[in-house]
């Protein structure tokens, strides 16, 4: 499991309501973001990708993804400085994987994800 909800549940009292409806903004922006960013990539435009990145960051840190926050600061940070531009694909797409397996797992760990935010 890549999926770790133990500061949710202790931040929520472990109300499965709150969980559903968090994790349903999570697939939500982590879809939106997975769009956005593949056509930042394309455009290559770098300034929005790295808004991007510090967005996405976030987004996965709550959902306890934290190998995959500490890859996109730094993919923040290396597009800021403007160096590793050939890294920035694979920041992407691990993003991009990554968040599809967190997405399957929370389907798996809260009941009912399916019926109410996806």
């Amino acid at each position: 499991m890549i999926v770790d909800l133990s500061y949710l549940r202790e931040n929520t009292g472990n109300d499965p309501d709150v969980l559903r409806e968090l994790a349903g903004i999570f697939i939500s922006q982590v879809q939106e973001l997975n769009q956005s960013m593949q056509e930042s990539l394309k455009l290559r435009d770098w300034d929005q990708l790295a808004r991007q990145a510090h967005k996405a960051k976030t987004t996965v840190a709550i959902m306890g993804l934290h190998g995959l926050a500490q890859k996109l600061k730094q993919l923040e940070l290396d597009i800021l400085s403007g160096k590793d531009e050939d890294l920035y694909a694979e920041c992407v797409s691990a993003f991009l994987q990554t968040s599809q397996q967190a997405i399957d797992e929370l389907h798996k760990l809260i009941p009912d994800l399916s019926l109410k935010n996806t």
